[in-house]
């Protein structure tokens, strides 16, 4: 039962999960899902061994990924939708907590189980985030694809219509006026940092 249960949570992690992450929402002690973990895997059954995690704080943790995608895709499929939803925010609350007050790196990945877990709020604002770190890598589409992608969780938080139908104007605009690549991905960007400031006002 406790090995099903660490199974089913380290599946809403991913195909790779680290034992700081799934321990506290499989409400087991890290040594003992770390003993679990090692066992499967030196039995070469469902996980191996996939080196080790390094946190912002300073916190390492082993990782371990599904021997095959399929596995983890049947035990996520197994959890029901109010269970997944509860686990997602624990792992994103985790993940938070282990990121040390820098959660930069890591903004994709809180934003992912914050939107599963039905948190629009601190969705946007890992999507925002995500959005400007890769605006900072001069990554123009990447990051006017991740806010595109936040106006889906916007719309669910209580007074954003009026705000949300501005920026899609202003998104069709941005793309009737322009015809050459790279100028499009100019004012694609210009178009996110608009974007970027109407989310930041729902915060």
């Amino acid at each position: 039962m406790e090995e099903r249960r660490m199974l089913e949570v380290a599946s809403v992690v991913g195909v790779t999960f680290s034992a700081a992450l799934v321990a506290a929402a499989a409400q087991m002690d890290e040594i003992d899902l770390e003993d679990v973990c090692e066992k499967l895997s030196r039995r070469h059954l469902i996980l191996r061994s996939a080196g080790s995690q390094m946190f912002a704080g300073g916190a390492v943790s082993p990782r371990w990924e599904f021997v095959h995608a399929l596995y983890r895709k049947v035990l996520y499929e197994r959890l029901g939708a109010g269970r997944r939803a509860r686990v997602h925010r624990q792992i994103g609350e985790r993940l938070e907590a282990l990121s040390a007050g820098q959660p930069k790196e890591l903004s994709s990945e809180l934003a992912h189980h914050f939107e599963a877990s039905a948190d629009w709020r601190r969705a946007v604002q890992y999507l925002r985030m995500s959005a400007a770190t890769a605006g900072q890598r001069f990554a123009h589409r990447e990051a006017a694809a991740t806010l595109e992608h936040a106006l889906v969780p916007s719309r669910k938080i209580p007074g954003t219509p009026g705000v949300m139908s501005q920026i899609e104007r202003s998104r069709g605009t941005g793309s009737e006026t322009t015809s050459f690549h790279s100028r499009r991905c100019r004012v694609r960007w210009r178009l996110t940092r608009i974007w970027w400031r109407c989310l930041r006002s729902m915060s």
